[in-house]
């Protein structure tokens, strides 16, 4: 859009993890991965290969220490080598991961919504019958102690993840670089229709400046363009310490909302870059040409953050329905040869007539259909005959049982919710207490505390995980709360 990309997040399921485990080509220790051939040197290049779980590090490397620049040298990603070997776009991408550091890899920041979005969903994680991590885990997000990393790993707390990513960018040498620092942009929130608007920038010295540059926008989904700010010669009345900058944007008409921010952009040989405010486009400041009724302020408010969600959303009402999974067309064109689809060879074995239903005759029939797929002949269905993926490391054929796999090397097995939640026990009395529990995980008291005294002690918590049948691999539906 407008010649601009816009990157979506996709598959972010393991965001919050200490890199490491599996992956395709490109992937952590894929060709080009930053574990790989063609990933990059230095603190995060190609470490050992002694399995998964985040093992594959180096000795002394952070296990939160995946490079932002992983990737930067590998042939297998096009798109991310050649946008950042532009040093502009680079500068401004580590600029953004700085500003990510800077406002959120902050727990005391993070832990409200935390807090808050666990609230949310706690009922329905005690309720789930066929969860892939425990209810004990989800306890202990907040402080868990990891085994493992990657995708074969138990996570690690939330508020470890935070503090040691934090570290290790700010120890990252491309962003510990030294680079410009914007004092102030001053601009009048309101003008005239049709009146240019002059924004003015003070600029710290401490670090050279190559160029100081003002971007801008008339609407809300405008394109920005960009133009260069000009160096006011020292009046006086400034520290010697800033240099002011000052550029002018064309007159805008009557409702128009200007959208601004200020780059200050480091010599190539730093190779660093700084915004004002930090978000860009996303934070934007703002200026309301007049011109609205008395009373409309709607043109000043912030763009909304999910504009891209919004319109896909309206949008999928107008899609035509998607084919049902796995089926190409009527079942009499198959080829007879073609290799039963993961999870459907048994669907496409029993649905005779293609319809994606089961009638009575078709499960009166089953026996007969189910034969067909035992390809070997000896009584009994494999995974791999009914469709299941072969099995790789880590994982049992025909893959896990409800209730998810074993990950990690025991803290799954052997730290159960009991053990977990007394530990919360601060002032060692035997019981847990609400305040000695996060605010979201208070509900455990809640509906454990059987006699009534507003804690909830060892044999309580016993009780209560087997009401809830916390201690299954998986809990059946009478066992729902």
């Amino acid at each position: 859009q407008f010649g601009r990309f816009h990157l979506i997040p996709h598959d972010s399921n393991e965001t919050f993890r200490f890199h490491g485990g599996f992956g395709p080509p490109g992937g952590m220790r894929g060709p080009g991965g930053p574990q790989g051939p063609g990933g990059p040197r230095g603190p995060d290049g190609p470490g050992d290969s002694t399995g998964p779980a985040g093992r594959n590090r180096q000795p002394g490397q952070s296990p939160a220490g995946l490079d932002p620049l992983a990737g930067i040298d590998s042939p297998v990603r096009p798109l991310v080598r050649r946008l950042l070997s532009n040093r502009h776009l680079r500068a401004r991408y580590l600029a953004h991961v700085r500003t990510l550091v800077d406002e959120w890899l902050d727990w005391t920041v993070v832990e409200p919504c935390f807090e808050d979005y666990r609230a949310l969903i706690v009922d329905d994680v005690l309720d789930d019958v066929r969860n892939l991590s425990s209810f004990a885990e989800f306890f202990d997000a907040d402080l868990a102690e990891p085994a493992g990393g990657g995708p074969f790993g138990t996570p690690p707390g939330f508020k470890r993840f935070l503090e040691e990513r934090r570290k290790y960018l700010l120890a990252h040498p491309e962003l510990a670089k030294p680079r410009p620092r914007i004092l102030s942009v001053e601009a009048p929130s309101v003008v005239a229709p049709n009146t240019p608007l002059t924004v003015v920038a003070d600029v710290g010295s401490e670090t050279p400046v190559a160029s100081v540059l003002l971007y801008y926008a008339v609407g809300r989904i405008a394109p920005f363009r960009m133009v260069a700010m000009r160096a006011e010669a020292d009046s006086g009345d400034r520290t010697p310490t800033a240099r002011r900058y000052t550029a002018t944007i064309p007159g805008a008409p009557a409702d128009a909302l200007v959208r601004y921010y200020v780059e200050a952009r480091a010599p190539e040989e730093l190779g660093t870059t700084t915004f004002f405010p930090a978000r860009t486009e996303l934070g934007a400041r703002q200026c309301r040409v007049a011109g609205s009724p008395a009373g409309k302020t709607t043109l000043a408010a912030p763009v909304p953050a999910i504009l891209l969600s919004g319109l896909l959303a309206a949008e999928a009402k107008d899609l035509a329905p998607p084919a049902p999974r796995g089926r190409e067309g009527p079942k009499d064109r198959r080829s007879p040869d073609r290799p039963p689809r993961p999870a459907f060879a048994l669907q496409d074995a029993l649905d005779l007539n293609g319809d994606g239903k089961l009638s009575a005759e078709e499960v009166e029939s089953a026996p007969q259909s189910l034969a067909k797929l035992d390809k070997n002949g000896d009584g009994k269905l494999s995974a791999e005959e009914i469709g299941w993926p072969p099995a790789f490391a880590g994982f049992p054929p025909g893959g896990f049982p409800p209730g998810g796999p074993p990950f990690g090397p025991g803290e799954r097995g052997n730290r159960g919710l009991t053990e977990r939640v007394l530990q919360r026990d601060a002032n060692r009395d035997g019981k847990v207490s609400p305040d000695e529990l996060p605010k979201s995980m208070r509900r455990i008291i809640e509906l454990g505390d059987s006699n009534h005294d507003g804690s909830i002690d060892k044999n309580e918590l016993e009780q209560f995980e087997k009401k809830h049948g916390l201690g299954l691999p998986a809990r059946p539906p009478e066992m729902r709360k």
